[in-house]
């Protein structure tokens, strides 16, 4: 971004086509010596067909990623804003932008981001971090909520709600109740086995100690490997995992609030309440069907 408007930045400085064929014309290339004050990072596709760490492996090897890493770490810190959402968080993680720092990426690269970047504070409940002008945002849609936030800082405030309100945006900010570690391709067995556990034991009251007996390994392995892996400790891996079948049963059954507390493990309507309000930021009634 360049005062009013926008550049766009290639490693070359010719046009590009993007994933889904799009030609898109390049204004400069990166070599030219010049920084603008914000500079923000589109999310990449990677690879589907091929494990989630092989898919970022081969993202990151790519030359022209790896000049834009080289360009990311020289970049003078302050005053530019540099901002990136999904994979192309792991870009300002690689350029080393992100350590110490707190940053978010897309819930289903978390476990990969921590395990390649521990010197990051990685936060991947949250939808859009900024720590020292560099900023991140999860998943694909959560580029949304980037782009509010530039406005918000670089405009106003006021405008970027005006905004939000006008395209009904959720302004929560949070992508907790979206995580589904099911569809996580690298999760280790352990993890996996103790998901499906928990999953089918939700009514009832459980225990570290249950679960690990349960996927036969000890209470201390089972706790290291959930923070190693999803960053929660068991007790957090069972509330998430609560609070995501509530809100599958909001969304798709006409069941009372009481009648889903019990059924996800909780004694009353008022306690699984105050849990959603927290790991989400929205009332149960507002994950209820439109209509219904």
């Amino acid at each position: 971004m360049v005062g009013n408007g926008y550049e766009t930045l290639t490693v070359t400085g010719k046009s590009v086509r993007s994933a889904r064929g799009t030609l898109i014309s390049g204004d400069r290339h990166l070599s030219d010596g010049k920084h603008p004050p914000v500079v923000v990072i589109p999310g990449i596709d990677v690879l589907l067909d091929i494990s989630v760490n092989e898919a970022m492996d081969a993202l990151l090897a790519r030359r022209d990623a790896q000049r834009l890493v080289a360009w990311l770490a020289a970049m003078p810190r302050a005053p530019v804003v540099v901002a990136a959402g999904c994979t192309a968080t792991f870009l300002l993680a690689e350029a080393g932008l992100l350590d110490g720092r707190e940053a978010t990426t897309t819930w289903w690269l978390g476990p990969l981001f921590r395990e390649r970047y521990p010197e990051v504070v990685l936060q991947e409940r949250r939808t859009v971090t900024c720590a020292d002008g560099v900023a991140c945002a999860g998943a694909a849609m959560a580029h949304v909520n980037l782009a509010l936030f530039l406005v918000s800082r670089f405009r106003s405030p006021a405008l970027a709600e005006q905004v939000a309100r006008q395209l009904l945006l959720d302004s929560g900010g949070r992508q907790a109740c979206h995580i589904d570690y099911s569809s996580m391709n690298d999760l280790p067995p352990v993890i996996r086995r103790a998901e499906e556990w928990v999953k089918n034991h939700l009514a009832e009251p459980i225990t570290i100690t249950e679960i690990a007996h349960a996927i036969a390994v000890s209470p201390r392995t089972l706790a290291r490997r959930l923070m190693d892996t999803v960053g929660r400790s068991p007790i957090k891996f069972v509330q998430h995992l609560r609070v995501r079948e509530a809100i599958h049963l909001l969304q798709n059954t006409m069941l009372s609030l009481e009648e889903i507390a019990l059924r996800v493990g909780y004694s009353n309507a008022v306690s699984l309440r105050r849990v959603i309000i927290r790991d989400t930021g929205r009332r149960p009634n507002q994950f209820r069907r439109v209509g219904e």
